[in-house]
């Protein structure tokens, strides 16, 4: 009944097959203003994905409760990385390398947090008792200059008064 179409992405994204329903019915019925303001009639689209896509909404709509959970407790992570630290897109191929940069997203998302919960130096003494042989004979001094350098910190006084307070 439809015509099957390539749809091209931008930005050398892979294409996808969708599959334009039109009819000719929409030419004499009284309601095409509130239906479409296209000339040719309305048109519908349906990717060769929706079947997936029926199904998964399916899945949420019978478990509402789960997948409010869930985006409490997990999509949070996703939006937080995607709007302030613009992780849109990976710069890696390759699933295995794409997982590493993912990784490393996450271990920096979880460090910030931990900094903002706990504090610096709050962060760097529950490290220092978790792994006493490591941090045992590490300059902390250095740590906070090398945080400092990725942006972890709001403010330089910020840095300079966790040196102090280590080395006290």
């Amino acid at each position: 009944m439809g015509r099957w179409y390539n749809k091209k992405l931008l930005h050398g994204r892979k294409s996808y097959q969708v599959k334009h329903y039109k009819t000719k019915a929409c030419k004499d019925c009284p309601l095409r203003t509130d239906c479409t303001t296209n000339k040719l009639g309305r048109t519908i689209e349906r990717t060769e994905y929706a079947e997936y896509i029926t199904r998964n909404n399916d899945r949420v709509n019978k478990n509402p409760e789960y997948y409010r959970q869930r985006q409490q407790l997990i999509e949070h992570q996703f939006g937080t990385l995607k709007r302030h630290q613009h992780f849109d897109y990976t710069l890696m191929r390759g699933k295995q390398k794409v997982l590493t940069e993912v990784f490393i997203a996450f271990t920096m998302y979880n460090l910030r947090r931990s900094v903002s919960i706990l504090g610096i130096i709050g962060l760097f003494k529950r490290m220092k008792a978790a792994s006493l042989r490591i941090f045992d004979k590490l300059d902390l001094t250095y740590v906070i200059r090398a945080l400092d350098g990725l942006k972890i910190f709001n403010h330089r006084s910020l840095c300079a008064k966790s040196c102090r307070l280590v080395r006290n």
